[in-house]
C-alpha cells in the first residue's frame, strides 16, 4: 500500500489523507461534499477505486436524495489512514503520534502503521516517555505496547522496549490465540518481567499455547493464571 504508484491511482493519496481525518474525528460516513471534485470524477459505478463507495439514500423522507459515501469496512478506513501518516516525514509523523497515540479511536490506525513502516527510524521509546497517561492508560499501555511491537516485527525495538521497568508486573488478557501469540513474542524478549498475571478466555486452550514461552522465560517469579468470563 506505500507503493502504490500515483500514475495509476492519481487520487489513492488523497484518499488516505480523507480516511485518517475522519478516523481522528470519528467518522464512518462521508457527504459528496467532504470529496474533492477530483476524487468524485474517479467514481466508477459508485466505487473509487474499489475502496470507497456511495449510497443514495432519502433525506429525511423527502423528495431529494442524499448520496453518501463509505469505506468497504472500517478496517479498510484504518488501514489507509495509516498509510497517510507513513507517507509523512519522520518529523510529521511525530507530531501526529504524539498527540493521537493512546487515543482509543486511534489504535486500530497505529497498529497498521506499527505493520506498514515496522517502527524503522521511530523513536517509540521516546514517544511513551513524552506522554502523561491517566490510570487507565497506563494498565493498557504495556498491552498496547506489545500489540504494537508484535506488528511491526522489529526486534532490536523488542529488546529495548521490552526491558523498560513497566514490564516488571505485567497484566495480559487474552482472548484469542493472535493474543496468546503476543505474549509468547513479549516474553521471548523480555528479560525484566518477574511477575505475569494471565487473563484467558478458554483458558486451557490459550494456557496450553502460552505455556512453552512461559516456562522458557527464566526471569518469572510469580505465574497468575485467571479465566475470563463473559463480562471481561
Amino acid at each position: 500500500l506505500l507503493n502504490i504508484p500515483s500514475n495509476v491511482f492519481p487520487h489513492f493519496t488523497e484518499l488516505c489523507e480523507m480516511a485518517y481525518k475522519f478516523s481522528v474525528n470519528q467518522k464512518l460516513v462521508l457527504l459528496q461534499s467532504d470529496l474533492s471534485a477530483a476524487l468524485r470524477s474517479s467514481a466508477h459505478r459508485g466505487s473509487i477505486y474499489g475502496l470507497l463507495f456511495s449510497e443514495q439514500v432519502d433525506e429525511m423522507f423527502i423528495t431529494n436524495l442524499l448520496e453518501l459515501y463509505m469505506f468497504t469496512h472500517k478496517t479498510v478506513q484504518e488501514a489507509l489512514a495509516a498509510v497517510y501518516v507513513a507517507k509523512q516525514t519522520p518529523e510529521e509523523q511525530w507530531e501526529i503520534w504524539k498527540e493521537q497515540f493512546g487515543r482509543k479511536e486511534m489504535v486500530e490506525v497505529w497498529k497498521f502503521y506499527c505493520g506498514f513502516t515496522k517502527l524503522l527510524h521511530f523513536d517509540l521509546l521516546k514517544l511513551i516517555k513524552s506522554k502523561s497517561y491517566s490510570t487507565r492508560e497506563e494498565k493498557t499501555l504495556p498491552q498496547l505496547l506489545m500489540i504494537s511491537i508484535y506488528e511491526a516485527e522489529n526486534e532490536d525495538i523488542a529488546k529495548i522496549i521490552f526491558t523498560d521497568d513497566m514490564f516488571k508486573d505485567v497484566t495480559y488478557s487474552s482472548s484469542s490465540a493472535y493474543e496468546t501469540a503476543i505474549l509468547g513474542y513479549f516474553l521471548k524478549f523480555s528479560s525484566n518481567t518477574e511477575s505475569l498475571c494471565f487473563r484467558a478466555k478458554r483458558s486451557p486452550i490459550q494456557v496450553e499455547l502460552a505455556l512453552p514461552a512461559m516456562l522458557a522465560n527464566q526471569n518469572l517469579k510469580t505465574l497468575t493464571l485467571q479465566s475470563l468470563g463473559k463480562s471481561d
